[in-house]
């Protein structure tokens, strides 16, 4: 049972936003971003997000603002978007911390991947 748990973690989480941030971040080089690691929490430990950039690991607090909010828009809309179909998706201050390139590439994937067709983006 739990190795089916983590394949459907890593299917239907981890892959979806790992493309997601290669869409974003660019892929292939040493400063690609990728989500390596969900461990949900445990009874008395908490959660545990591991990231890869080159051959480096690293936990969620050494990414930077620009990257942290990137990964907390697409975790939310990974885990929410079922719940809310024919919805307005407000999000405030969504690049405040990215350059314009990366701007334009983040607005981009969420509106052409996260959001579900019948919603819209404000």
């Amino acid at each position: 049972r739990f190795q089916n748990d983590l394949f459907l973690w890593n299917k239907k989480l981890i892959e979806p936003i790992n493309k997601a941030l290669e869409r974003i971040f660019g892929a292939g080089d040493a400063t690609a971003l990728r989500l390596a690691e969900v461990a949900p929490p445990a009874a008395d430990k908490a959660a545990r997000v591991k990231f890869q950039k080159g051959v480096s690991f690293f936990s969620y607090d050494l990414l930077s603002s620009g990257e942290k909010e990137v990964f907390g828009v697409l975790l939310n809309l990974a885990v929410r978007r079922r719940s809310f179909q024919n919805a307005i998706y407000f999000i405030d201050e969504l690049d405040v911390h990215l350059n314009t390139g990366l701007q334009y590439a983040f607005l981009k994937e969420i509106v052409e991947n996260w959001i579900p067709e019948n919603c819209q983006l404000w």
